[in-house]
């Protein structure tokens, strides 16, 4: 897939994050000990290695909320987390994004080397 494609994914899949999950900036705010990274790390690994199944021990919420699917998805969830944080910092006044543009880096290297069906 090209990064163009792979960045839209991730932008949707934040957009469905918000509207259908409710996972708003007011919502977001709240995870201020780096839960939305940890969070991304977790889909990224499972995507990495589909084998890791298993919630991992620092995914940060309750287990129900561990929901690993294909790996393009994982890949999605991983990039909209980071964007989540990023967005969470930028309101902050955090704007330490290093650690944040390297994954995210990762994760688009990893979606491009997907190939996805074409659609008519």
């Amino acid at each position: 897939m090209k990064r163009a494609e792979a960045v839209k994914r991730i932008q949707d899949e934040r957009e469905r994050q918000v509207i259908e999950e409710g996972y708003d900036d007011s919502h977001d705010n709240q995870y201020k000990r780096g839960e939305l990274v940890l969070a991304s790390k977790a889909y990224f690994e499972v995507s990495v290695d589909p084998s890791k199944t298993e919630r991992p021990p620092y995914w940060p919420w309750d287990r129900i909320y561990w929901k690993p699917k294909d790996k393009l998805r994982n890949l999605e969830r991983s990039g909209a987390l980071l964007l989540a944080e990023k967005a969470r910092r930028t309101r902050f006044q955090d704007f330490e994004f290093t650690e944040i543009n390297r994954q995210m880096e990762l994760i688009l290297n990893m979606m491009e080397n997907i190939d996805v069906p074409k659609t008519v």
